[in-house]
């Protein structure tokens, strides 16, 4: 262990502080070795090893220590250079100066090697003695200047250390207060944060819900402008569907149609001309013959056959030919009155959306019965066609000088 540095007092105070500071930590224990050594030698209070033992409760009571201890307050200049101290658990120690080294306080034995056990006796020492550092030794031992120079030196450096403290310490607290405002800043940042994203999230909802409504407004402005819209349209196309009916409503025929007609028209007015000259040739040897030949009413009828057959099939596609224009002029007349009146249930049928209660779907139907219903008409029949029918029916016919009989045939559905 080493040794404890002291500032010096009297031999006689110092014993009796050593002792006193002995007895407080090692009440217990007993004094087993006393001796110091002085200008006048080696001086054993108590011998080592020397019965009795001095119990150290009582050791200032001892005759032989109180003895000592008057004995260095008597004679100071014994001056003693070592005072040395044993106990019976073996823990020794030394009070000595020597070979220029300061006074101090050596250890050695027991608890000296026990750093807990020797903490008692240390608090003891430094309550009865003036406890030292080695450089107070060192500086105790310089000249009074350099002493001085080297307690200005220690006093700017505790100075140095004490303003360091304190700027320390207020750089700390100048630090807290600035993490406090930075905090409480902070808080304010965020409460008015808070506070503006509660507007703004507000003045949104309602920028949204005024947005919405706009929406809305629009969307129906627009559905009746769409209406409207399709409204105009709808009668611009009927504007449009009524002048093309106008255009159309007189029909004239391209001059393609009158060629594709042409040789219908010379085929029927050959066979008119042929028939003609048969019924004139055949007949006129008839008239002139002394006696009839039947042979020659086979020709003479065949000529009057083709040409009556010819003029009706003639009339009857002529006829049929003015019949088609005049329906397509009836049936421009009906589309025209058709899509006026189409046009006029749509128009119904919208503004029937916007009010209650709507029409009936009765109504509706009776409004649009008939509309762009085409009546056709029966097709134009050749006159062999109409022979084929009437022949289909007769059971017998008979050629004679007399003329032709034909024989009908009863109807199946007539009762017998």
């Amino acid at each position: 262990m080493e040794p404890i540095y002291i500032r010096p007092l009297p031999p006689h105070e110092m014993l009796e502080r050593l002792l006193r500071a002995l007895q407080e930590a090692s009440g217990q224990g007993a004094l087993t070795k006393f001796w110091f050594t002085g200008t006048n030698g080696h001086n054993a209070i108590i011998p080592e090893g020397q019965a009795p033992r001095v119990p150290i409760a009582k050791v200032l009571d001892e005759p032989r220590v109180k003895g000592a201890i008057e004995l260095l307050r008597s004679r100071p200049y014994l001056d003693p250079t070592s005072i040395q101290l044993g106990m019976d658990d073996g823990f020794n120690l030394t009070y000595k100066r020597d070979g220029g080294k300061p006074w101090r306080i050596e250890f050695e034995g027991g608890r000296a090697n026990d750093a807990k056990a020797i903490l008692p006796f240390l608090d003891a020492l430094g309550k009865h003695l003036d406890l030292i550092t080695h450089a107070d030794t060192l500086r105790s031992a310089l000249p009074e200047r350099e002493a001085q120079v080297i307690d200005y030196r220690e006093r700017t450096i505790a100075a140095f250390a004490v303003e360091a403290a304190k700027l320390s310490e207020l750089a700390a607290q100048n630090t807290v207060k600035l993490s406090e405002n930075i905090m409480q800043r902070n808080a304010e940042l965020d409460a008015a944060y808070r506070d503006r994203e509660t507007k703004l999230e507000a003045t949104h909802s309602a920028r949204l819900q005024e947005l919405e409504a706009r929406e809305q407004v629009l969307a129906e402005k627009q559905k009746l402008m769409d209406t409207r819209e399709n409204t105009a349209v709808r009668r611009e196309l009927f504007e449009k569907i009524q002048k093309i009916i106008e255009d159309q409503k007189k029909i004239e025929i391209s001059p393609d149609t009158f060629r594709k007609r042409r040789p219908v028209h010379s085929i029927c007015l050959l066979c008119l001309v042929v028939a003609l000259g048969l019924m004139g040739a055949f007949g006129y040897k008839v008239l002139t013959v002394t006696s009839p030949d039947w042979h020659l009413f086979v020709p003479l009828s065949a000529g009057v056959v083709l040409f009556v057959t010819t003029s009706v099939f003639y009339v009857k596609w002529s006829d049929d030919w003015f019949a088609e224009h005049a329906d397509a002029e009836f049936r421009n007349r009906k589309f025209k009155a058709d899509i006026a009146r189409a046009s006029w249930i749509a128009e119904l049928l919208f503004e029937d959306k916007k009010r209650e209660p709507v029409l009936p779907p009765e109504l509706v139907a009776s409004y649009a019965a008939n509309l762009f219903k085409d009546e056709s008409r029966m097709p134009i029949r050749h006159p062999y066609e109409d022979l084929a029918a009437l022949l289909k029916n007769v059971s017998s016919m008979k050629v004679s000088k007399a003329g032709v009989e034909v024989v009908k045939e009863a109807s199946k559905d007539r009762p017998a």
